[in-house]
């Protein structure tokens, strides 16, 4: 199923996903993965489970084969499984405009014939980043900051079938991420204050509906 974790900024999303993955260790408490504690597990093979997409991600001065590659470097050298998670970052038509397709270079610190990506399409090199693989889980912090949201909306409304059969964790304060999702959980403070379907909370006439009322002109009926 898809899940949302909604929020204001600063609320708390984001510090929840990196304990959520592994990388955030100073917490208390448990986190669990099938009833077991996710500290007695092998690191390397729990991390492995996710295909992850930060807010703050990464842009690195190698080709584009390789920026999405390196999401999964097990399967890096398996060109179908990069082209896939091309054609699911929506990067299959930039990559055959650039001179030298997947293996232009990226940006000008190593080589002044690299090519310069425009934040929207940093954006979706992220995202395929986070399909490398078949990750059990696609975790997307912030993944459309640099998109306008009826672009985010365009961009996501196949995301049910990029996903296929896995789970999804999205975290964001757009409201357009929140109506694809099974389950909405609402944060506030570094804890979860509402849940339910984006109907049931709208219902509910708190945090959420607030932040529907604040972002709805977005998301307009028709405008997409």
């Amino acid at each position: 199923e898809i899940v949302c974790l909604v929020g204001f900024n600063g609320s708390g999303k984001s510090t929840l996903s990196k304990v959520m993955c592994g990388i955030l260790e100073d917490y208390t408490g448990e986190v669990l993965l099938d009833g077991k504690d996710i500290k007695g597990l092998d690191r390397e093979e729990y991390s492995a489970l996710f295909g992850v997409g930060f807010q703050d991600f990464t842009r690195f001065c190698v080709s584009l084969y390789e920026n999405v590659g390196i999401g999964c470097i097990e399967k890096m050298g398996d060109k179908e499984e990069v082209e896939k998670a091309l054609e699911k970052g929506n990067l299959s038509g930039l990559s055959a405009r650039l001179e030298k397709g997947a293996h232009t270079i990226l940006g000008k610190e190593y080589d002044a014939s690299g090519q310069e990506l425009s934040g929207g399409q940093w954006q979706r090199v992220a995202l395929a980043r986070a399909y490398m693989g078949e990750p059990w889980l696609v975790m997307l912090d912030e993944p459309t900051a640099a998109i306008d949201p009826l672009e985010e909306l365009r961009l996501l409304e196949n995301f049910r079938a990029v996903i296929g059969d896995r789970a999804a964790l999205l975290i964001s304060h757009r409201i357009g991420f929140a109506r694809l999702a099974d389950r909405i959980y609402v944060m506030q403070d570094g804890r979860v204050i509402e849940e339910g379907s984006h109907k049931e909370l709208l219902e509910k006439h708190g945090v959420y509906h607030e932040m529907f009322e604040a972002q709805k002109e977005l998301y307009e009926e028709g405008r997409v």
